[in-house]
């Protein structure tokens, strides 16, 4: 008969190292990554001059606003991951145990709007995507996903009217933007007749992996499957998941 697991024991273990883990990969990448930098853009309408004799034509334009650097995001990202685990080992010991036992953690799905949004934004700017309007699009939608995420926990708790129709919204608004990274995907090299750096196509991989393990083991514990019958199994899995996807 197998041992069953200790998840209460391990999850502060996980939230300990995973908090190290992000700590070395900030620091990493401060000393490893270049100083690569891209144009953030905001697109605006703009005067033809040459086309302008008799009277103003309109075109298409952007105006650049500032430049980012991707080793910046990804140490702001890697560091913010360590707040909420640092909280829960520290200050936050007490509502963690709440949200296990109440089966709703809204400090997770925090955690993971705000770092998720960052994530894709990230992808999307490797990706060629410079608009900042777009970008905010992309993050929010992100963000409303994670939102959804906890409302349908909520309802499991309250019944599970609405967790259906809650679970579909979410699956739209987090497919939304990757749409759009796919579009910028597609278009590198059939306009430009190059293809991305390898790394962007293994965070493609990685990151839409990770999307759609967490949505999978969202419906598993909606649906009460074999051991998501257990909360803490089902927490334990979305640490791994979305804490692998960061790091990678």
């Amino acid at each position: 008969m197998s041992k069953k697991v200790n998840y209460k024991t391990l999850l502060p273990r996980m939230h300990y190292w995973h908090a190290v883990a992000f700590v070395l990969t900030a620091l990493a990448a401060s000393f490893f990554m270049g100083q690569t930098s891209h144009q953030l853009t905001l697109g605006h309408l703009a005067k033809d001059e040459l086309m302008s004799q008799k009277s103003a034509v309109l075109v298409s334009g952007s105006h650049s606003v500032f430049d980012i650097q991707v080793s910046t995001i990804v140490i702001a990202l890697m560091l913010l991951s360590t707040i909420v685990p640092g909280l829960y080992m520290t200050r936050l010991q007490k509502q963690y145990a709440n949200g296990l036992k109440k089966k709703v953690m809204p400090w997770r799905w925090l955690d993971m709007a705000v770092t998720t949004a960052i994530m894709v934004v990230t992808i999307a700017i490797l990706s060629g995507v410079q608009d900042i309007m777009t970008l905010k699009l992309i993050g929010g939608l992100m963000a409303i996903t994670c939102l959804l995420g906890w409302l349908g926990e909520k309802a499991m708790t309250d019944g599970k009217k609405l967790v259906r129709p809650i679970f579909i919204t979410s699956l739209i608004t987090g497919a939304l933007p990757w749409l759009l990274i796919a579009v910028s995907a597609v278009a590198t090299p059939f306009y430009a007749a190059v293809r991305a750096p390898w790394y962007i196509y293994a965070l493609y991989a990685s990151s839409l992996g990770a999307f759609s393990l967490i949505a999978l083991n969202q419906w598993r514990y909606y649906g009460k499957v074999r051991q998501w019958k257990d909360y803490m199994f089902v927490e334990w899995n979305h640490l791994l998941i979305t804490d692998t996807a960061k790091l990678l």
